[in-house]
């Protein structure tokens, strides 16, 4: 599997942006803007993503830099129609989430094998349950739906067949002309899978027909990191002889890893939580294993987690109090008067070093 953006980034060359997608109809891409002059400066286009990518490395930018995603209908049209678009982020706070990404990697990518679709009433759209109980799914590789395969008596043909998002499929059963218009697919990429037919209209998914997903989704949105920074962000803050900042783009570099220990220390407390919910750990049980082996494993999982988070926690903590401690060097200015007796400079410095005339 080829690495991901977040993968090959390693901090040094520009700032890494990243954003969810609002989730309106008609998005086809987003326009990346910057501005190099402060939150109310001119924007720049320093580039597009088209849907679903939603990372970008900005090669020319720095922590000062603030950066704005418009989501439009065609990204490379002379004049795109503005769908949505999102509020400006400085680039520090996106800094702290690419760290936060990578100290929780494993989670940006995890797996689930077919996973069998729930459909709504008339059948056109259907969804799963772990894309919406956790995270987004990820585009990377694309999710792969699957429905029933015809049988010609051939042991080694497939049960399945897989669903395509260009082209169409007329048969799922041996009777054949099950979707006479044809069927292909869409994606959100939120978990929802909507079905067409060749002219892209919806179409029903046959009563006797069922779909499976298969997919790598993550554990955390960009929602998830911002709330959890500005939790640690509060934190830090409301610690006596601490400055009682506003916003996370006022705190100073030297509170970055306290930032990124408690955040992170808080996501892996979240995740262990959810764990622990049967209804949203359903993937661990979908490749068959048997319950008391799916359900020790779960444990353990969330035991480790615990463990991690509660180290990030204690590191976090430690920072909080060096935080609150920390002072600026003492500065002090020492004058004499202009003129002296002889010898009376001398006696001057002596006393103020040595407290005593003598």
């Amino acid at each position: 599997m080829p690495a991901t953006l977040l993968e090959q980034y390693d901090g040094s060359a520009g700032i890494y942006v990243t954003w969810d997608w609002s989730g309106t109809a008609g998005v086809g891409g987003a326009i990346l803007y910057r501005s190099d002059s402060g939150l109310t400066g001119s924007l720049t286009q320093i580039g597009t993503a088209d849907y679903p990518t939603n990372t970008y490395v900005d090669t020319e930018g720095s922590l000062e830099s603030y950066y704005q995603i418009v989501e439009v209908d065609d990204p490379d049209a002379a004049v795109p129609t503005v769908i949505y678009t999102h509020p400006v982020t400085w680039g520090q706070e996106t800094y702290l989430k690419a760290m936060i990404f990578y100290e929780i990697l494993p989670f940006l990518r995890l797996w689930c094998y077919r996973e069998r679709v729930y459909f709504n009433a008339d059948r056109t759209r259907g969804n799963v349950v772990v894309g919406k109980g956790w995270g987004v799914w990820n585009n990377d590789f694309e999710p792969i739906i699957e429905i029933g395969n015809p049988k010609s008596g051939d042991d080694q043909q497939p049960a399945l067949q897989q669903l395509s998002r260009i082209s169409t499929i007329t048969d799922t059963t041996n009777a054949g002309g099950d979707y006479p218009d044809g069927l292909k697919y869409n994606i959100d990429y939120n978990g929802y899978i909507y079905f067409l037919d060749g002219n892209d209209d919806a179409e029903p998914i046959q009563v006797y027909d069922n779909v499976w997903a298969t997919y790598n989704f993550k554990a955390v949105t960009n929602h998830h990191v911002n709330m959890m920074l500005t939790r640690a962000f509060l934190a830090i803050t409301a610690q006596p002889g601490v400055a009682k900042l506003t916003q996370i783009g006022q705190a100073p570099y030297s509170w970055d890893p306290a930032i990124v220990s408690g955040a992170t220390g808080y996501l892996l407390r979240q995740i262990a939580l959810q764990l622990s919910i049967p209804q949203i750990a359903i993937f661990f049980s979908l490749d068959h294993r048997d319950e008391e082996d799916l359900i020790s494993q779960r444990k353990e999982m969330i035991d480790t987690l615990n463990t991690k988070s509660k180290e990030y926690l204690e590191e976090f903590n430690v920072m909080l109090e060096r935080i609150r401690i920390e002072r600026y060097p003492r500065l002090g200015i020492i004058t004499t008067p202009e003129f002296q007796l002889p010898g009376g400079r001398t006696r001057f410095f002596r006393a103020m070093f040595k407290g005593s005339r003598a």
